[in-house]
C-alpha cells in the first residue's frame, strides 16, 4: 500500500492484492448467513490500516433475494497490538440511485 497517505484514503483499486484479500478473508472467517466476494479495496493509515472493501454478498439461504453491494470496513491493528487480527467494524448496503 505504498501510495497510502497518513489519513487520506486510497482510490479504490479493483486488482486486489493478497495481502488485503488475506485481511478480508481473516475478518470474515467466522462470519456466517452472507457469501461476501470482494471487488475492490480502498485503505487508510491510521494507527494501523484501514480497509474498506466494496463487495457483492449473496444470502446463503435457497430462497434468498437478490445479490447485496455492501461497502465491508475492517480494522487491522499494528502488529505490537495486543491482537494483530484484523475485525470488521461495519458493513454499509450500497444503494443505488435511480
Amino acid at each position: 500500500m505504498a501510495d497510502a497517505i497518513a489519513g487520506g484514503w486510497t482510490g479504490w483499486k479493483f486488482d486486489i492484492d493478497p495481502e488485503a484479500k488475506k485481511v478480508f478473508d481473516e475478518a470474515l472467517k467466522h462470519l456466517v448467513g452472507v457469501h461476501y466476494t470482494p471487488i475492490a479495496v480502498a485503505t487508510q493509515v491510521v494507527a494501523g490500516l484501514n480497509y474498506s472493501f466494496l463487495s457483492k454478498g449473496k444470502v446463503v439461504h435457497p430462497e434468498a433475494a437478490d445479490n447485496l453491494v455492501v461497502k465491508i470496513h475492517i480494522f487491522k491493528p499494528l502488529p505490537t497490538a495486543h491482537s494483530a487480527e484484523p475485525y470488521i467494524t461495519e458493513i454499509v448496503r450500497v444503494v443505488p440511485q435511480n
